[in-house]
């Protein structure tokens, strides 16, 4: 089962409450705008033909956690630790705001291994973690 729920601010707001501003220039905030996350979204979502069950992740969530893992080389725990500490990536991410706390436990089942990912979804996969387009 999947649903998407998660809505993201724009850069100015996304971190207000807290008041964490953003770089409209940092690498993680731009690429954020150039994905287009909701069609890779809607691949995403033929993983899960099933109304029934627990509710898989946020796309964005996973997807982003994947590449910032790969893009970084960081183990699980980096990862997350990473994560609570660079607003940019919670950004990236989709998260709605900043959060400065861990966004899931160091653990591999969060992340989005190859083998799940939909054919129509290795082209990103690839060209973002090497930063460069494959042919």
């Amino acid at each position: 089962m999947y649903a998407s729920k998660v809505v993201q601010l724009s850069i100015e707001a996304f971190g207000e409450a807290n008041g964490v501003k953003l770089s409209p220039d940092n690498r993680w905030v731009q690429a954020a705008t150039l994905i287009p996350w909701p069609e890779l979204e809607e691949a995403y979502k033929t993983v899960f033909p099933s109304n029934k069950g627990r509710a898989g992740k946020p796309f964005r969530l996973l997807f982003g956690a994947h590449l910032i893992k790969t893009r970084e080389g960081l183990s699980d725990r980096e990862l997350v630790d990473a994560i609570r500490d660079v607003p940019a990536y919670q950004f990236f991410m989709g998260l709605p705001e900043y959060q400065p706390r861990r966004p899931f436990v160091p653990c591999p089942q969060w992340l989005i291994s190859a083998s799940v990912l939909p054919q129509s979804l290795s082209f990103w996969r690839t060209s973002l973690v090497t930063g460069q387009e494959s042919n």
